[in-house]
């Protein structure tokens, strides 16, 4: 596990608020949002992680080249008052393998980041996640957050107005790892869950562009999100046309059964 991190330029940094921003999630809320970010204020790498803890899946791009995705890559990205240090990655760490072996190495790959980080200029850790919905994902989503003890939650009441809390209740992945770790290392965080779709294996667009919303709010910035909207208003009417498709050709085999006299059990 190798963290090749410009760490004198970060510490030249101040109001530093650092984005979780890996795939894997309900969603892929994290890393939509995380992108978006990247692009719309031209982030800057200034590290990269490189581990024989990621998966062997190796990614295409749509001109049929490899792509750099057997890496995290840390961002500076700018943003009026703030300076955002994004965590992208494709994937979670082993998420593809055996889950006791995911979990020995999240937790070691944890300890070592924290580390390096906690010894940065951080504000606050902002982690962005999916909450599961067992329908398809709502154009205009619900959100909650969860806290550690050291962020100071009139810091959302504020800019928000309002605070729904995540409680009494879990959070599985490294998204709750992250919220864990902030707070054995002292710093302030909070997780935003937005609804969106319960698999990983489809993207939640309409959840991610609530995100960008509301950290827009938080950290005073205002995002286009129109194309990600769009986007999801096409994925949905794709998945409404193939579940419409599915339901007909299973009251069409329920005809023929009934039709021909046999059981089939």
């Amino acid at each position: 596990m190798e963290f090749i991190i410009d760490k004198e330029k970060i510490k030249n940094m101040n109001n530093i608020v650092f984005l979780y921003s890996i795939g894997g999630g309900y969603g892929n809320l994290s890393k939509i949002v995380g992108k978006k970010l990247i692009e719309t204020y031209k982030g800057k790498v200034v590290g990269r992680i490189i581990t024989d803890f990621f998966p062997d899946v190796v990614k295409i791009n749509k001109d049929g080249y490899i792509s750099d995705n057997i890496s995290y890559k840390l961002y500076s990205v700018p943003i009026g008052n703030y300076n955002f240090l994004v965590l992208y990655g494709d994937f979670q760490i082993m998420i593809l393998e055996d889950p006791g072996l995911s979990l020995y190495f999240r937790y070691k790959f944890m300890n070592r980041l924290f580390r390096i980080i906690s010894k940065f200029n951080l504000l606050e850790i902002s982690i962005i996640g999916g909450i599961g919905s067992h329908q398809l994902e709502p154009e205009n989503p619900n959100y909650l957050f969860a806290l550690n003890k050291y962020y100071d939650i009139n810091k959302i009441k504020e800019k928000l107005g309002e605070l729904n809390l995540y409680k009494s209740n879990n959070v599985i992945g490294m998204s709750g790892l992250f919220l864990y770790y902030s707070q054995l290392f002292k710093k302030p965080a909070y997780l935003l869950l937005v609804e969106t779709y319960l698999s990983n294996q489809i993207n939640g667009y309409f959840g991610a562009s609530k995100a960008l919303e509301i950290l827009g709010k938080l950290y005073d910035f205002q995002v286009d999100t129109n194309d990600l909207k769009e986007k999801g208003k096409k994925l949905k009417e794709r998945i409404e046309k193939d579940l419409n498709m599915i339901k007909k050709l299973e009251e069409e085999n329920k005809k023929r059964e009934k039709s021909s006299g046999y059981y089939y059990g």
